[in-house]
This record gives structure tokens, sequence and C-alpha cells, in this order.
């Protein structure tokens, strides 16, 4: 199933640490599209990080970080 803004589940997309928000919240770009993820994973971004993350859900649109060294859970909210 194709969401609207074109991501599927099980796709694998590239996304840019914009901002911290909190420790556990940033402010990630796909395609020029901004996203207010929350990071519940072990792993610390900074500011222009690129991370792989993988569509896990469609609704509500949640992605898990492909590459981590604990597993974990990256959410987007709208």
């Amino acid at each position: 199933m194709k969401m609207k803004n074109g991501l599927r589940i099980g796709d694998v997309v590239q996304a840019r640490v914009e901002n911290i928000t909190a420790q556990d919240q940033i402010v990630a770009s796909i395609s020029g599209h901004f996203y207010s993820v929350l990071n519940q994973t072990n792993e610390v971004f900074k500011i222009g990080d690129i991370v792989a993350l993988y569509v896990e859900s469609a609704s509500p649109i949640r992605f898990k970080i492909k590459k981590a060294k604990h597993s974990g859970h990256i959410e987007y909210h709208a």
C-alpha cells in the first residue's frame, strides 16, 4: 500500500537530522519534508546526521532505524 507521501511499508529511506528538540525528540527531513520523530533507541544523534529509516507502519506513520546498535523505533508524530 502506497501512502500519500509516496512511502510504502518496507521502504528504507534516508533522513537527515535537522534539529534536536529534546533528548528523545528530533526533527528529520525526508525528501524535503520535515518530521518530528521520537527517538526510542539508544542512538545519540546530532544535527546533520544521516539515518536510514525503515517504514514500519502506514497509520500512524512509524519508522524503525535500519542500522542501530540496539533495536528501537522512530515514530512520526503529526
